[in-house]
């Protein structure tokens, strides 16, 4: 969509600050299925909830820790990710993103992504188009190659 043609309280993702957060969501949104149902159909029409949630934590990350390479929302929303397309049952989504967010040891993963970035490695998100959609694939972490260096990376 263009700029123009968002809503207000939504032109606010369009900065570059929230990139790693829609992208995050974007890949959820991607799989279909019962997430998206859970997201967006008439009898759960939860996705402005959990936007809210995801978007008041990511933005007290941004406020709490402004050096971060990756905030604990992100985190947990790619682990989310990576729960989602691993079990056959899709958990409810809003209860799992805050028991991820809770858990332990999501701050010491965001540590040693930003050391490994002082490194030369980065995240790399990846997208695969077929005909009929677009599957946003969780950022991997890979060895900046002299292109990717120099184009440098969104967080």
């Amino acid at each position: 969509m263009d700029e123009q043609d968002l809503p207000d309280e939504l032109l606010k993702y369009t900065k570059r600050e929230y990139f790693p957060l829609v992208y995050a969501l974007q890949a959820l949104i991607s799989r279909n299925g019962a997430i998206y149902d859970y997201f967006f159909r008439p009898c759960f029409n939860k996705f402005d909830e959990f936007l809210n949630l995801v978007t008041d934590k990511y933005e007290n990350n941004l406020v709490d820790d402004p050096d971060a390479k990756v905030t604990k929302t992100v985190i947990a929303l790619e682990h989310m990710l990576q729960l989602i397309d691993r079990l056959l049952d899709t958990p409810e989504p809003i209860s799992t993103f805050q028991s991820l967010y809770d858990a332990p040891g999501y701050r010491m993963l965001a540590e040693v992504t930003s050391d490994l970035d002082k490194k030369g490695y980065m995240r790399v998100r990846k997208v695969v188009i077929t005909p009929t959609r677009k599957i946003f694939a969780n950022p991997e972490l890979i060895m900046g190659n002299r292109s990717l260096r120099q184009k440098g990376t969104l967080f």
